[in-house]
């Protein structure tokens, strides 16, 4: 804490001219990151209405008025600009953000929970496989927003587990994106090894930053 990591993390993708993606856990640090060092902002759909259907952004498909929906807007945006701060769960749906040449994972100690956290599709009854499930979405079509989802999720590889009366469908791995050339896990507080094991990254460096805030 205090030793100047999110400064690094920006000073070093803009000394290297590359196109940054900063991902973060929560609103306020994404606006941290944009006001603090101008870094334009992306949000989730969760955030949105649409003013053509009048319905949330998040059971949108295909959208037919991309000049009115604010998400889109916003995304065409972080598309076009060199630096973008979003938070995991937009990550983890693989909204597409352009050609990255840094990521950064933000408070990396929480970040393969949060991205498998957001992962994650509950269903209200025993599902025993992928055709079951998709049956429970058909029959829930009332559900735009379980139903949107699932149709996202099935860019991912899932596995199933029941617990007790519902099924709850999770990714089978934590994945990693938008990353050719360099990706930073950064955190205060995180276990190196762990963190790589995690992600599944057999080649890392560690850098361990000294504090400049007393302890006193």
């Amino acid at each position: 804490t205090g030793s100047g990591k999110t400064a690094l993390a920006v000073g070093g993708c803009r000394y290297a001219d590359g196109r940054g993606l900063y991902l973060v856990a929560t609103k306020e640090l994404q606006r941290q990151y944009a006001n603090g060092y101008g870094v334009v902002g992306v949000y989730g759909r969760g955030n949105f209405f649409c003013p053509e259907v009048g319905v949330p952004a998040a059971v949108c498909g295909e959208c037919e008025y991309p000049p009115r929906c604010p998400y889109g807007r916003q995304l065409e945006a972080g598309r076009a600009s060199d630096e973008v701060v979003g938070n995991y769960a937009l990550y983890a749906w693989q909204e597409n953000l352009g050609r990255r040449d840094l990521v950064v994972f933000d408070e990396g100690d929480i970040a393969a929970e949060t991205i498998m956290s957001s992962l994650s599709l509950e269903v209200g009854m025993e599902c025993r496989s992928l055709s079951d499930i998709e049956e429970y979405v058909a029959a829930s079509s009332g559900d735009q927003v379980l139903v949107a989802q699932f149709e996202r999720a099935k860019r991912e590889h899932w596995r199933i587990v029941l617990l007790q009366d519902k099924t709850v469908m999770r990714a089978s791995h934590v994945p990693l994106r938008l990353v050719p050339n360099g990706l930073v896990v950064m955190s205060a507080t995180m276990i190196p090894e762990l963190i790589a094991e995690q992600f599944s990254l057999d080649d890392y460096t560690v850098l361990e930053l000294p504090s400049n805030i007393s302890p006193d």
